[in-house]
């Protein structure tokens, strides 16, 4: 399926998000997802748009996606000074 040259995939369209609350607040952060799959570099994209949230990525029961084992990828949230890294899907409560 891909070429031995291929070394990054990127992928939209799945568009995830992670949503936190605290009990009276609660916040939604689009987020990219980094795994592998193959021996390739996996990156899954965020909504770029402000009018798409995405969606929260503990949501989706399925195992695998697009035939990929995502509830392995990492959950990497943007932020203004730094990039947080939220962990693996299938740790995520």
């Amino acid at each position: 399926m891909w070429g031995p040259k291929v070394k990054r995939i990127f992928i939209g369209h799945l568009h995830p998000s992670i949503s936190l609350e605290d009990g009276v607040k609660r916040e939604v952060f689009k987020c990219f997802l980094e795994g592998e799959e193959r021996g390739k570099k996996i990156v899954v994209l965020p909504s770029f748009t402000e009018v798409g949230e995405g969606k929260d990525v503990r949501e989706i029961k399925e195992e695998k996606v697009l035939g990929l084992n995502w509830k392995k990828f990492r959950v990497i949230v943007v932020g203004d000074d730094k990039n947080y890294d939220f962990g693996e899907i299938k740790d995520l409560r």
